[in-house]
């Protein structure tokens, strides 16, 4: 069995592995745009396992390499608390990943499936968005969309802390946001909508009130329900 530790870097990765009879391969160094250069190398060293540090775009790498063995996600700050070295390369960074793999010392990272990813991906879009070049009017343009999203957002936060402060008057509220599928603005659409539950006198009569029971309509031979 290989072990294998991968440096990932931004441009490139540097990839080193030892055995479990302690033969060691020379570190190569491979760009990241070259995908195939990558598995030649990892194809080579069937069966294996390999470790790739965390970082924000460690991803594709994992998805590239994980149906041809065993890949492992190094947790950094753990893995940094863990050693002390007077030298730091990128190719000894590899080949001690590949050392501590081999004596599974590997502090692991959590790694998400695959829907969690996506949502990730998601979520820090727009992050990703701002960093983008696009040339100078089209970045004129991006500024503008962020700067747009922005200013929702601040009109946003400022509704919701109205929203909240309005909350205190209407004590049902909290009972309705209990309620599966309810947040806060439907709880006080709910509550504004119905008034006082008083002037009701059972349950029928407030799902009649909000359109919520069973309709007939019967005209001529048609019947609607």
């Amino acid at each position: 069995m290989w072990h294998v530790g991968i440096d990932l870097h931004r441009e490139f990765v540097v990839v080193a592995a030892v055995n479990d009879a302690g033969k060691v391969m020379d570190p190569v160094r491979i760009s990241c745009q070259e995908t195939g250069a990558i598995l030649d190398v990892v194809r080579a060293l069937r069966p294996f396992r390999a470790v790739i540090e965390a970082s924000g775009t460690y991803r594709w790498l994992y998805d590239l390499l994980r149906a041809k063995g065993t890949i492992l996600l190094a947790h950094p700050l753990r893995l940094r608390a863990m050693i002390q070295r007077r030298s730091k390369t990128d190719k000894l960074d590899a080949q001690l990943l590949a050392n501590l793999l081999r004596i599974n010392q590997i502090p692991l990272a959590y790694i998400p499936p695959e829907p969690y990813q996506q949502l990730r991906d998601l979520t820090r879009g727009l992050a990703w968005f701002g960093k983008q070049d696009f040339g100078s009017i089209e970045n004129l343009v991006r500024d503008e969309l962020l700067e747009r999203l922005s200013h929702y957002r601040r009109r946003l936060t400022i509704l919701d802390e109205h929203l909240a402060q309005v909350c205190r008057e209407f004590p049902q509220v909290e009972a309705l946001t209990d309620i599966r599928g309810i947040g806060l603005f439907s709880a006080l659409l709910s509550v504004a909508e119905l008034g006082e539950v008083e002037h009701f006198r059972t349950a029928k009569q407030v799902g009649a009130y909000a359109g919520l029971t069973a309709r007939v309509h019967q005209s001529g031979g048609h019947c609607g329900r």
